[in-house]
């Protein structure tokens, strides 16, 4: 949707929080804070596409191949992925029910 105002792309909270992979709750959240940019309130919450694209770049940088691979082979040592080859390429595949923030919530439980 364009900003008749100005010509300037706006975008909905269902479509941050899906470029976020997110609840768009935590768009909201995240929008009252003041930690996204470019909200434009009206009858609906919305976000100016502008600041939102640098904003993302700022805050997501891009991973050079060496930075991804640290990050797979520090999840398979968690047992978060396996990894295997297929006709000589590495593929992964994640462990159900094991991610990094169920290996964290383990880890305090243990603590306590």
């Amino acid at each position: 949707m364009a900003n008749k105002k100005r010509g300037e792309r706006l975008i909905s909270v269902d479509e941050l929080s899906y470029v976020l992979d997110c609840d768009p709750m935590t768009v909201f959240d995240m929008a009252n804070k003041g930690e996204i940019p470019g909200a434009v309130r009206g009858k609906t919450l919305r976000f100016k596409l502008s600041e939102i694209e640098a904003w993302a770049r700022v805050r997501f940088k891009p991973m050079n191949v060496s930075e991804v691979q640290e990050v797979l082979d520090e999840l398979e040592q968690e047992g978060c992925l396996i990894s295997f080859v297929i006709d000589g390429k590495r593929r992964y595949w994640a462990v159900p029910g094991r991610s990094p923030a169920t290996l964290s919530d383990s880890a305090e439980k243990e603590e306590e």
